[in-house]
């Protein structure tokens, strides 16, 4: 296995070599697999968005939840379009779906 180095000083000084290589290989760690895994976004599918519609209809009319009740096409605009991104969930979609699931639950 070849380490990279960069030189920080004058060449062929000790002091001013830094290396690149980790320690331990990456795929050796649990931890960085787990990380690698979490961090690809999850594209939500068909099935997501008819869970999501039916969470809707729940909380705007059967809870009837005030600030939903108010405007039904809060839920929609504000948690079920940026879950749905083609991309995958716009960063703090899941936490906004988080939010309204902790409120309404008992």
């Amino acid at each position: 296995m070849e380490i990279d180095k960069i030189h920080l000083g004058s060449p062929g000084s000790r002091e001013s070599t830094l290396s690149l290589s980790p320690v331990f290989p990456t795929s050796s760690l649990p931890a960085v697999e787990a990380f690698q895994t979490l961090s690809k976004k999850r594209i939500w599918n068909k099935y997501d968005c008819g869970d999501l519609k039916k969470l809707e209809n729940m909380i705007t009319h059967f809870i009837a939840v005030p600030q939903f009740y108010a405007d039904p096409k809060l839920v929609t605009s504000h948690v079920i379009e940026p879950l749905l991104d083609g991309t995958g969930p716009k960063p703090g979609s899941i936490q906004a779906l988080n939010q309204v699931m902790e409120m309404i639950m008992i």
